[in-house]
């Protein structure tokens, strides 16, 4: 089992991008590495843990990277968190939950604002199937790097038809900001819409994911908890969760859950509110820090 304290892990939660795989170009995992992190997941789920990734990807996009690092879909593999909390999938299912969206007329306002800084951006359906894009090179890129699923159906160009057709969405996301202009437009955007509480965060440099209500990845893994004990006849706490993570959007994790590991490679204030800190994400730091909690 996995114990830290008295504590049994039951759940293990990780973000992706720059926790699972590293953002510096020059620093990618190494195999061994790697192998490493799938071998303590796989592990994990044969001992009846849950592994589930947290992060601003839709499902869609992901599930070749849930295969890769825990195998076929099962029973403690088939979640996944997405939209920075505010969708969660079963893959088994296929069923969806969405916790927060921004209806027709904010979603309109937001997206004057952002045309206003001649930025890229993109909308996720409503059902979390679709990504509509403002740009097709974007669109395109996006097409190119998918690698399981329907690539031309998932990621689409956002025509005005679409636009007035979309009711409400989970997410909104603005790409290809200049870093200088980052504090200005995230400052209008939050002050224009703060009775709506909508919020910025991200996980890169020039991108930002909107967020609305009480959505975070954090309440999104109470969610999950919910949805697991409501399933399954369990009484999961938090106490029983793992989570690994390294970004400005997992910040409402580590300001909550008693146990979050940070990677080395974490930005300071991350590390700053961690239970405790593991290896650089390249040298395989969830792998690392399961091993060191295992108990045979």
């Amino acid at each position: 089992m996995f114990k830290i304290n008295n504590d049994e892990i039951k759940v293990i939660i990780t973000d992706m991008d720059g926790t699972l795989y590293s953002l510096d170009p020059n620093k990618k995992s190494e195999h061994k590495n790697h192998i490493n992190n799938i071998r303590w997941l796989k592990q994990a789920i044969k001992d009846g843990v849950y592994v589930v990734m947290n992060t601003g990807n839709l499902p869609f996009f992901m599930k070749w990277a849930v295969n890769e690092l825990t195998g076929d879909i099962q029973e403690f593999n088939k979640y996944f968190i997405s939209c920075t909390g505010n969708l969660i999938h079963d893959f088994q299912s296929n069923k969806t939950w969405i916790e927060n969206v921004f209806n027709h007329k904010i979603m309109l306002e937001i997206i004057t604002i952002i045309k206003k800084f001649d930025l890229v951006y993109d909308i996720t359906s409503q059902k979390g199937d679709v990504i509509y894009y403002s740009n097709e090179d974007f669109r395109d890129l996006m097409r190119s790097v998918q690698k399981t699923g329907d690539a031309n159906y998932n990621h689409q160009i956002l025509t005005d038809e679409i636009l007035n057709s979309i009711h409400d969405t989970p997410k909104i996301t603005m790409k290809r900001i200049n870093l200088l202009q980052k504090p200005e437009i995230i400052k209008i955007i939050e002050q224009t819409f703060s009775k709506y509480n909508v919020k910025a965060t991200w996980w890169s440099v020039d991108g930002v994911d909107l967020v609305i209500g009480e959505t975070n990845k954090y309440n999104g893994i109470l969610k999950l908890l919910d949805i697991i004990n409501q399933d399954t006849k369990q009484t999961l706490k938090p106490k029983n969760v793992i989570y690994f993570g390294d970004s400005h959007n997992d910040i409402s994790v580590f300001e909550n859950l008693k146990y979050c590991i940070a990677v080395k490679d974490a930005t300071p204030e991350v590390i700053a509110k961690a239970y405790d800190v593991s290896c650089d994400s390249h040298d395989g730091a969830l792998g690392h820090y399961l091993a060191k909690i295992y108990h045979k």
